[in-house]
C-alpha cells in the first residue's frame, strides 16, 4: 500500500491484466467492476460479430451507458410519479380538514342560536 492509501490492484479483462490503483478499502469493489466488465466484453465478443478489442471495448461502454441511462430515466419517472401522489394525498388531507373545520363551524353556529 502506497503512503497516500491507495495500492495497485492487477484486474483481467479479456486476458489481459490491468494494474489500476485504488483506495485501500475499495479493492473488493474494483475487482467487482472488473469483473463485471469483463463479463460485458465477454457478451460483446462473444455475440458473433467479429470485433476487434477495441470495438469491443467501445460497444461495452455504449451498452453500459445506454443501462445506465435507462435506470437514470425510470428512477426519474418514479421520482415524479412519487412527487404527483404526494401532491394528491397532500390536497386529500387539506380538502379533509377544510371540511372538518367547516363542519366545526356550522356546529359552533348551530350551538351558538
Amino acid at each position: 500500500m502506497k503512503k497516500d492509501g491507495t495500492e495497485t490492484v492487477p484486474v483481467v479483462i479479456l486476458g489481459k491484466e490491468y494494474p489500476v490503483r485504488c483506495p485501500a478499502n475499495e479493492r473488493d469493489r474494483l475487482e467487482r467492476l472488473a469483473r463485471f466488465v469483463d463479463e460485458k466484453m465477454r457478451e460483446v465478443r462473444d455475440s458473433g460479430a467479429a470485433l476487434g478489442t477495441d470495438r469491443v471495448a467501445v460497444v461495452t461502454a455504449l451498452n453500459i451507458a445506454n443501462e445506465l441511462f435507462e435506470v437514470q430515466d425510470r428512477r426519474r419517472e418514479e421520482a415524479e410519479e412519487v412527487g404527483a401522489r404526494t401532491s394528491r394525498m397532500l390536497e386529500t388531507v387539506q380538502r379533509l380538514l377544510d371540511e372538518e373545520s367547516d363542519d366545526e363551524d356550522g356546529l359552533a353556529d348551530r350551538t351558538a342560536e
